[in-house]
């Protein structure tokens, strides 16, 4: 994360000539909260953004998201797919 932190500090919105609100308010409507970026934490700006589009995603839905860490290993293969149970081949 710490390669983000000069696009979103003042100084670089300044160089640009974009003020920092600006930028804040362009990185919110990505559903980035401006501050997780600049504080080189990219497991907490990760899990909040992650956050974020889940709710995002209930209000545009009105159903709920379940958020995890994908299908554990044990699922089903996709060799397995399309076998009949009993069928060895």
């Amino acid at each position: 994360m710490a390669q983000y932190r000069p696009c979103i500090s003042p100084r670089v919105a300044g160089n640009a000539e974009v003020k920092a609100a600006v930028v804040s308010d362009h990185l919110r409507t990505h559903l980035v909260d401006p501050v997780l970026p600049a504080r080189d934490d990219s497991d907490a700006f990760f899990a909040a953004h992650q956050e974020a589009l889940a709710r995002a995603i209930e209000r545009a839905t009105g159903k709920a998201v379940v958020i995890g860490e994908g299908y554990p290993d044990n699922e089903i293969s996709h060799e397995d797919v399309g076998k009949d149970e009993g069928d060895d081949g």
